[in-house]
């Protein structure tokens, strides 16, 4: 755990380098601004707005082209999470002897549980 003076030391470094990021930032666009007043640097103009814009049009595509998987990721994740939940609650109601099963012994509950928690979180990796 980090103490307070270097959560300030990290978060005052972190200020900085956004604060200097967002200086480039501005110089860059002011840049292109200015160069676009002028007929003869048109063509400057078009490139640095390419080199800006084309990486963070494909960086977009990328995000919109793995919606779907992370969609199916998340689905993945919250059934596996409702499953162990309702496993664990099924082995616990075992233990206690309030749910029996012929042939299966309430001491084995917590043991037959860590394993199948196990083999569910090896499963849903």
């Amino acid at each position: 755990m980090l103490g307070t003076g270097k959560q300030r030391l990290a978060l005052r470094g972190s200020i900085t380098v956004l604060q200097v990021i967002l200086i480039l930032q501005v110089i860059y666009f002011s840049l292109i601004l200015i160069l676009g007043l002028f007929p003869g640097t048109e063509n400057i103009v078009t490139k640095l707005v390419t080199r800006i814009f084309q990486p963070i049009k494909i960086a977009f595509q990328a995000m919109v082209e793995y919606l779907p998987e992370l969609f199916m990721i998340v689905i993945i994740v919250f059934i596996f999470h409702y499953l162990k939940r309702f496993i664990r609650y099924f082995l616990r109601e075992i233990q206690k002897g309030r749910l029996k099963m012929a042939g299966f012994e309430p001491y084995w509950a917590r043991t037959t549980g860590s394993i199948v928690i196990f083999v569910l979180n090896a499963c849903s990796t």
